[in-house]
């Protein structure tokens, strides 16, 4: 919050959130940091071949609007069924499989 605050030209981005699905209705369910104001907010997509394709929200990203009105997520990208590379590994020559995440924070 101070980092914001003494510095206006900043621009923070955070992941919108993964409680679109936990609630009633999906939407009014973005919270802090990515509701804050001056907080750049990134939700999720289906990937292509899931779901109903890149043109949908995924059922757990996090929605607005802010309770003072404001739409949000800012923008949105694939962040279901997506591959991710395998941490604690520290031999880079060995095949590992890698993993199938979703999340607004692998967007």
């Amino acid at each position: 919050a101070q980092m914001i605050k003494f510095h206006p030209d900043l621009l923070y981005v955070s992941s919108a959130g993964n409680t679109g699905n936990k609630f009633g209705s999906p939407f009014n369910t973005v919270g802090a940091p990515a509701s804050c104001k001056n907080v750049f907010a990134v939700g999720a997509t289906n990937s292509v071949g899931y779901g109903s394709g890149l043109h949908y929200v995924v059922d757990f990203s996090s929605r607005g609007p802010t309770a003072d009105g404001r739409t949000k997520p800012d923008i949105l990208a694939p962040g279901y069924a997506l591959d991710s590379a395998l941490s604690g590994s520290t031999d880079c020559k060995t095949k590992e499989d890698g993993y199938v995440k979703a999340g607004t924070s692998m967007s």
